[in-house]
């Protein structure tokens, strides 16, 4: 075989293997690009940076956590309004949470005799698509972040809500069911065996 002859067929092998190991370096950097994004957004991510903020404190041994008290909760809010934010109509102009914070709202639920607004489910709900959340398709039960659904309002209508309802001796209540959640970053990172 010729020289000639055996650099001509080593060239497109040399060719095709360096586009294996480019085409799998891209891939590599696809995918930690998508796990930069996954991982800040996912619950198991934003639950650590919660509990790094309460440990530690008083709170955590001054009162018990670990023994349901429901006669305790009941004692002090004994009639709870469940507003799933689905069935709400907001004030035009207002979100569901800021329609929940108005001064008037907690009037009439005082008036009537209800100490507790029970919220939920109101954290984002959906999935995840490469680097873009979808919709809930199960009215918010698919949870897959701590944080607000951002077409039900914001953390400072929240905190609003709770002080508005706290100014009229009133309390916010709510849940997170880690069993109820869709496709979001915590599913896609246990899909790619990413960490534990």
């Amino acid at each position: 075989m010729s020289c000639f002859t055996m650099r001509r067929h080593r060239f497109p092998a040399l060719i095709a293997g360096l586009c294996i190991v480019l085409g799998g370096y891209q891939a590599s950097v696809a995918q930690d690009a998508e796990i930069q994004f996954l991982e800040p957004h996912s619950m198991l991510f934003q639950a650590a940076r919660q509990s790094a903020t309460l440990s530690g404190k008083g709170d955590q041994w001054r009162h018990s956590f670990t023994t349901p008290q429901p006669l305790d909760a009941v004692k002090a809010v004994s009639v709870w309004l469940l507003h799933y934010p689905g069935c709400v109509i907001p004030e035009p102009g207002k979100s569901v949470i800021g329609t929940w914070g108005d001064p008037k709202f907690w009037d009439a639920l005082r008036d009537i005799g209800i100490d507790l607004l029970h919220t939920d489910p109101i954290e984002r709900g959906g999935g995840v698509q490469g680097q873009q959340f979808t919709p809930t398709i199960d009215g918010l039960f698919d949870r897959i972040s701590y944080e607000i659904e951002p077409s039900l309002g914001t953390d400072d209508e929240f905190r609003q809500m709770v002080q508005t309802a706290s100014q009229r001796g009133g309390s916010v209540g709510g849940d997170l069911v880690p069993l109820h959640t869709g496709l979001g970053p915590d599913f896609w990172l246990a899909a790619r065996a990413y960490k534990d």
